[in-house]
């Protein structure tokens, strides 16, 4: 079952540019008889409308979709990557995954299993001892190492703050395997080193990876976990997380380098769209002197990690994976439609009440059809206002 030789099933994004006939980021305009008019001329409630059809599945279940990413996963055949608004596998992994299938499909989208099938099996095997050798050539003699010493000490502080609530990850076995991932990385990534958040980003990865060898619900179940000592399945979990993690960062390094400019520049664009946007929400938080550092700093340094539970937050990370290197394009946009969701509430509330909200988002509150929505209404906004509209951002 080859995909290319489909072109009429273009996934979610490219049947909406289709149906629009748009390109993304393009200046071009058309004219829409129905509803309030946006900035490109479209009726901002048909597209949204198209885009929720198409994430519950539209013309095809979701259940269809499952079916047919499977059988593509196991024809055989050479993967197709493609971009996220082709009928690629990033293009199908778009509107989420099945927990099923999502640890494979993480892999391959970030270049971990190769696409030609007959090569994975050796592939994943050598790249799992490579790192296994990283353990004794970093990790084993990191207290040797002096201009490592601060950044060991943080990284020492920040690994049992990482999901406190969750017993799976505070076991001692899980801990080491977090550590061990994250001082390699630093030895590997001398230029920015270890800069905390970055231990929030291991998670998604971890708990996909781990849902390979114990059930999802297992994972997150509040009961205390019997002693979990490592094994060959944690340390094949640990080396997976490890490539793929280092993999997303690879497209963020801005985010971490001096003055982290990537995340600057983030904060500026999306108070730059939550003006056009939102104008109300926008006036009361620059009546009420809330900066959007306070408060989206940490959703876009740890990318959301801390704001949802982990089941959403996957659903929302298929997404970003999917994009591959785009991805950083798409985090303003996906927090403007967060924040969107509880505008109503928002424009009534004074400084103190803004900021305890904004950091404690009753995310726990949205089910995976609002997820999809959220995330529809993401990519909504970005083809809206495109860099065009926000030339002025550095």
């Amino acid at each position: 079952m080859k995909l290319g030789a489909e072109p009429e099933d273009v996934g979610v994004k490219g049947r909406l540019m289709g149906v629009f006939g748009l390109k993304k980021k393009s200046n071009a305009s058309s004219t829409s008889k129905e509803g309030p008019s946006t900035p490109l001329g479209i009726d901002g409630n048909k597209v949204g409308g198209f885009l929720r059809r198409a994430e519950t599945g539209g013309a095809t279940s979701p259940d269809i979709d499952c079916d047919r990413l499977e059988e593509y996963l196991r024809s055989g055949e050479t993967i197709e990557l493609g971009e996220s608004t082709s009928c690629g596998l990033r293009g199908m992994c778009w509107t989420g995954i099945s927990p099923s299938l999502r640890p494979e499909c993480w892999k391959l989208l970030s270049g971990l299993l190769p696409t030609s099938a007959d090569r994975r099996t050796a592939e994943l095997s050598r790249k799992r001892q490579e790192y296994h050798d990283y353990i004794s050539q970093y990790y084993d003699k990191r207290s040797d190492t002096k201009w490592m010493a601060s950044s060991l000490k943080i990284i020492a502080n920040d690994i049992p703050r990482t999901a406190p609530d969750i017993p799976f990850f505070q076991q001692d076995a899980m801990q080491t395997c977090l550590e061990r991932i994250l001082v390699i990385w630093s030895f590997r990534h001398p230029a920015s080193g270890y800069v905390q958040g970055m231990n929030d980003l291991l998670l998604p990865f971890f708990y996909v990876f781990a849902s390979e060898v114990y059930s999802p619900e297992s994972l997150l179940s509040s009961d205390d976990w019997p002693g979990v000592s490592e094994c060959v399945e944690l340390r094949n979990i640990e080396a997976d997380t490890y490539w793929c993690f280092s993999r997303f960062l690879d497209s963020i390094q801005d985010h971490f380098t001096d003055h982290q400019p990537g995340i600057q520049s983030k904060l500026l664009k999306l108070e730059k769209l939550i003006s056009l946007v939102d104008p109300p929400l926008y006036q009361t938080l620059q009546q009420q002197d809330l900066l959007t550092i306070q408060y989206a700093f940490r959703w876009l340094n740890c990318l959301l990690v801390r704001e949802f539970p982990l089941p959403s937050l996957v659903r929302i990370w298929d997404t970003l994976i999917s994009e591959g290197d785009n991805f950083p394009e798409i985090l303003p946009y996906l927090c403007v439609a967060l924040i969107e969701i509880w505008s109503p509430s928002l424009v009534n509330m004074d400084f103190a009440e803004l900021v305890s909200f904004l950091q404690r988002l009753p995310t726990q509150q949205l089910d995976n059809r609002d997820i999809g929505e959220l995330i529809s209404r993401a990519y909504q906004l970005q083809l809206l206002y495109n860099d065009s509209h926000l030339s002025d951002i550095g």
